[in-house]
Formats: structure tokens, C-alpha cells, sequence
């Protein structure tokens, strides 16, 4: 996996007396790649306050740096404790295979799980006819997180219009991002937003073109009726000129013709 390091926590939270102490004890399991390598990590916290913390890489419990000195004398004592206890060692030894058996059952469901974007576009109404508007890309229920939305006018990349994603949460696992571009767009455009995802074997592309103006509606309407028009016209003579066929020759008596018995 690259990126953040996929962490598994585990919190206990003790409250102390009522003078409104809230002491917490914090468990992490992360690693940066796999299940080779994974660290450890606890935390002793006082309201807030992070007091010491376990180096996994030197197996020790190192006491706050930025605590007032009696905090820090106090704190000090009990990392001393901690460090020089046999079993503090067997404890922590312990977490971390726990943190390996469980990262093993749960890997493919959490870690390496995927969830493909779906992608539309939706154009604003311009406030005039033909006049600026906006695109919006809206590319909704992916995971995980990283992602990258590209707008692309006619086949080019707009200059600006790349973004790696304002993301927000949709609340079950999956995250949705909007990416918005300004445009006045003429007849023949054709906007695309292209987005690259980790669930995705190849870029997927959703394309928009801009509709037909009033005018050309309008040119449109009058070049069917007038066509429509000579249709109807061409089909008449058509049937006219058919039917004079099918009545035959009418002789005109004279000297040029021959007589009729």
C-alpha cells in the first residue's frame, strides 16, 4: 500500500475521581507496506495530553519533552518503572503480534479494499442564452481516498482545471469530490472530466456538449417545414404525372393522323 500508513487503534479510557481527570491509554498498530513490517505504538495521555510514548523501534517509553518540569519529574518515574519491569517487554511483544494476527484477517477488507467512482456532469443555467456557465463534475462514492479529476475541453487538458480532489467524507466508507469549471461554450464543444482512482483499471471519462441555441432551434424547425413542404409537393406532381399515364393516348383528328375505325 503507498501513501499514509493504515493504522488500527485501540483506546482505553480510565476516568479518574470527579475532579474531572481523564486519564487514556492509546494503542496503534500502522505500517507503511505490508504486513512484513508494522510498528507499534502506545501513548499515555492526561486530558488531553500526551505524557509518554512507546518507541517501538527502541523498545522503551520515552516521557513527554514539553511538560512542565513537575509533570515531566512525575512522568519520568513512571517510565522508569515501565522500561526497567521484565514484563513491560512481553506485554508490548504481545501487541505486536496481535497487531500481525489481526492485520492478517482483516487486510483485504480495510487495507486493500476499493470502491469505484461514479461520475456525472451537471451544467448550471446560464443567465443569458449562450452566455458563461458552469460545469460541474461531481465523482461520488470511491474509496480509497487518493484521487484525480482532470477537465478536458475538445481533447486538450483546460489549463487550471486539474485538481487532486476537495474531499468530504459520505459517512460509509466511501468519499465524494466536486471539481467545477467556468465555460461559454460554442456549438461543437465537448467538455470531458477524466478521473484517474486505484478502483479503476483505466481513466474514466464522462463527456458534456452544449445543446442546440434558440436561433439554430428555431433555423432548424423552418428548414423541416419548408422540406416537409417540397415533400409533399414533389409527391403530388409524382402521382399527377402517373395518373395521366394510366388514361392513355387521346387521338386529335387531321390530316397527320391516321383514321380511326
Amino acid at each position: 500500500m503507498q501513501g499514509p500508513a493504515a493504522t488500527v487503534l485501540l483506546v482505553i479510557t480510565c476516568p479518574l475521581a470527579a475532579a474531572g481527570f481523564l486519564f487514556q491509554m492509546f494503542g496503534a498498530c500502522a505500517t507503511d507496506g505490508g504486513l512484513e513490517k508494522m510498528g507499534f505504538y502506545n501513548s499515555l495521555i492526561l486530558n488531553k495530553q500526551t505524557l509518554a510514548e512507546y518507541d517501538s523501534d527502541g523498545g522503551v517509553f520515552v516521557p513527554c519533552k514539553y511538560c512542565i518540569p513537575e509533570v515531566h519529574s512525575a512522568i519520568a518515574t513512571v517510565t522508569t518503572f515501565l522500561n526497567t519491569n521484565p514484563n513491560t517487554s512481553h506485554w508490548m511483544e504481545a501487541k505486536m503480534q496481535a497487531c500481525k494476527l489481526n492485520a492478517q484477517r482483516f487486510w483485504k477488507d480495510t487495507v486493500q479494499r476499493t470502491s469505484p467512482p461514479t461520475v456525472r456532469i451537471t451544467p448550471t443555467k446560464p443567465e443569458n442564452p449562450g452566455g458563461p456557465m458552469t460545469l460541474i463534475c461531481d465523482v461520488s462514492d470511491f474509496y480509497p481516498m487518493p484521487i484525480n479529476i482532470t477537465w478536458v475541453k475538445n481533447g486538450d487538458p483546460v489549463p487550471g482545471g486539474t485538481t487532486s480532489g476537495t474531499l468530504r467524507p459520505n459517512g460509509d466508507w466511501t468519499y465524494q469530490a466536486q471539481l467545477y469549471l467556468g465555460v461559454t461554450p460554442s456549438p461543437g464543444d465537448v467538455y470531458s472530466c477524466w478521473v484517474w482512482h486505484s478502483g479503476l483499471q483505466e481513466p474514466m471519462k464522462t463527456s458534456w456538449a452544449p445543446g442546440l441555441t434558440l436561433l439554430q432551434k428555431v433555423k432548424i424547425s423552418i428548414s423541416a417545414v419548408v422540406l416537409g413542404l417540397g415533400f409533399i409537393f414533389l409527391l403530388a406532381g409524382l402521382i399527377s404525372w402517373k395518373k395521366s399515364l394510366s388514361d392513355g393516348y387521346a387521338p386529335i383528328p387531321g390530316d397527320s393522323y391516321p383514321e380511326v375505325s
